[in-house]
């Protein structure tokens, strides 16, 4: 028989594979013969979770029993946070950090909270300390800038989100955020170019549309405008950028 460690271990390795049903039974065969292996527990809880089903009882337990395990209470939080309950979710990724100050998974959990809360100059702060741990990481970097951006501290977010976005090449998450940031600064040519890069790597993202629009009508093409964005107009029926675009063009042209 395998022991325990090596079972776990076996687990881990069956998951990363895409075996999932068989991690899951190793876990399962496990905890049958440590109830309270709170490894097993954590895992088995995450694993169920992001496959739709409840592991929120399982990763529970495995706090109960490791309190001082700062990744088993962040898996608490982003559960938690994944079903809304943002002041539980804070308070999970609180008790992490009083287990590790350091835990930077769980300060870049705690700012997507507290932006989701409408509270980002809370999630500024936390992203600015994690991204002194971690200096290159580019979600750390693009998440920061976001944070930057609801500020309105557009300078530092265009540069954060560029910089995010030229580490990960082809992440539309820190494309947008950058071309965004762009356009809150009346950057007319550089916001035109940006969203027109994510539109054509993407040629169904209406945001991305309306941006090549806006950045148009801004550099005193109005007409331009309105040709990208007649296309799109019955799609975008419901698209709240390409009827703001749509509106500020159609002002113009009256």
């Amino acid at each position: 028989m395998v022991p325990p460690p090596d079972r776990l271990h076996a687990a881990i390795a069956a998951h990363a594979a895409g075996r999932t049903t068989e991690a899951e039974s190793m876990l399962t065969g496990l905890l049958r013969a440590q109830p309270h292996h709170p490894d097993a527990l954590h895992l088995l809880g995450l694993w169920s979770w992001k496959r739709g089903e409840q592991g929120l009882a399982l990763v529970e337990q495995a706090c109960a029993l490791a309190p001082d395990r700062a990744g088993y209470h962040s898996t608490r939080g982003v559960i938690l946070a994944g079903k809304g309950d943002l002041d539980s979710a804070v308070a999970a990724f609180e008790q992490a950090l009083r287990c590790d100050p350091a835990h930077v998974e769980s300060i870049s959990n705690l700012a997507a909270a507290q932006m989701r809360a409408g509270r980002p100059g809370r999630a500024e702060r936390l992203l600015a300390g994690a991204r002194a741990q971690r200096p290159r990481d580019p979600a750390l970097i693009g998440r920061h800038g976001e944070a930057l951006l609801a500020l309105e501290h557009f300078t530092d977010a265009v540069h954060a989100l560029g910089t995010a976005a030229r580490m990960r090449p082809g992440e539309v998450r820190w494309q947008r955020g950058h071309a965004r940031a762009l356009s809150r600064m009346w950057k007319v040519p550089e916001s035109q170019a940006a969203w027109a890069e994510l539109s054509a790597q993407h040629p169904d993202d209406l945001e991305a549309i309306a941006g090549v629009a806006l950045a148009q009508h801004r550099g005193g093409h109005s007409e331009d405008a309105l040709q990208t964005l007649s296309p799109h107009l019955t799609a975008g029926a419901q698209s709240p950028p390409l009827l703001v675009a749509l509106a500020q063009v159609a002002a113009q042209l009256r």
